[in-house]
């Protein structure tokens, strides 16, 4: 496992960082799965495309119900340096 900070941003600039244990497996020379669970349950896999800097990922979490309900997300990604 590998402790990491992320920060987010959404198209409408709105921001959002934590720093979670993240689980990180090499799929081929560019391609990472990465996975986590935030602190309020919600779990995270993406695949990380570092040659078209493209995320794939796959969200699952509670809705104000209580219910578990799934949601895919797709971007793309800059490194800051």
């Amino acid at each position: 496992m590998t402790v990491q900070s992320i920060k987010t941003t959404d198209e409408k600039d709105s921001v959002a960082e934590g720093t979670n244990q993240m689980v990180v497996k090499k799929i081929d020379g560019t391609k990472f799965f990465v996975s986590w669970i935030e602190k309020d349950g919600t779990t995270v896999s993406q695949i990380i495309d570092l040659e078209k800097k493209t995320v794939e990922a796959f969200l699952t979490f509670d809705d104000a119900k209580g219910k578990r309900i799934a949601q895919t997300l797709e971007g793309t990604f800059e490194v800051d340096k």
